[in-house]
């Protein structure tokens, strides 16, 4: 499992009244609409915070432009590979997850892959 420690010394909140949700920067800052939080159940919070952090833990930034610049088609669908690897380990932990949180099962995949191979899948299944 990947370390903690040197993301999270790196890691800063900043409040983003508009933007709509809850994301997580390649510069390791937690940017979140305060009405977007306010509007989630509290018991939806913390898999929210952890979804976000394994981003950051799991380099999913980092990957996500490796993909890219291999000729990736859609930064969607690289968002939604990272964020399939995140729910299924925020679901794992017994967090639940927001409303329409995707998984894995929910597109007929194995949980426990990496986003790379989730990638490969998904952009494979919109060419046909």
């Amino acid at each position: 499992m990947p370390s903690w420690r040197k993301p999270l010394r790196r890691l800063s909140l900043a409040a983003r009244e508009g933007l709509g949700c809850v994301r997580v920067t390649a510069a390791s800052t937690v940017e979140y609409d305060p009405a977007v939080v306010l509007a989630m159940p509290a018991y939806e919070r913390p898999g929210t915070v952890y979804h976000e952090l394994l981003h950051m833990i799991l380099g999913h930034h980092e990957r996500a432009e490796v993909l890219c610049h291999e000729g990736a088609k859609s930064h969607y669908w690289a968002n939604v590979s990272a964020d399939l690897v995140t729910n299924g380990i925020v679901a794992a932990a017994g967090f639940p997850l927001p409303r329409g949180a995707l998984l894995p099962e929910h597109l007929g995949l194995e949980r426990a892959q990496t986003a790379e191979s989730y990638y490969h899948v998904l952009s494979q299944r919109e060419a046909r």
